[in-house]
């Protein structure tokens, strides 16, 4: 599974709304703690490490998704 469809999937477990690329996650119903506990498991997924100052820039479903392709390199 791509790691777009992989996190969207995760993502969907956490919320009733439809989720895209360009959702906020404040629009989805995501809060922040939702999302350092999403990260975590994405960290460990994907063994990376993600920082709190990236972490703070994550706004949307579509950020994380680039900065994991990223980080996977």
């Amino acid at each position: 599974m791509a790691i777009k469809e992989w996190i969207i999937t995760q993502l969907s477990k956490l919320t009733k709304n439809k989720i895209t690329e360009e959702s906020l996650f404040s629009e989805i119903g995501i809060d922040s703690l939702d999302l350092v506990e999403h990260v975590s498991d994405l960290e460990q997924h994907f063994d990376i490490e993600i920082s709190d100052e990236e972490l703070l820039n994550i706004k949307k479903v579509n950020d994380i998704i680039v900065l994991i392709e990223q980080k996977s390199k």
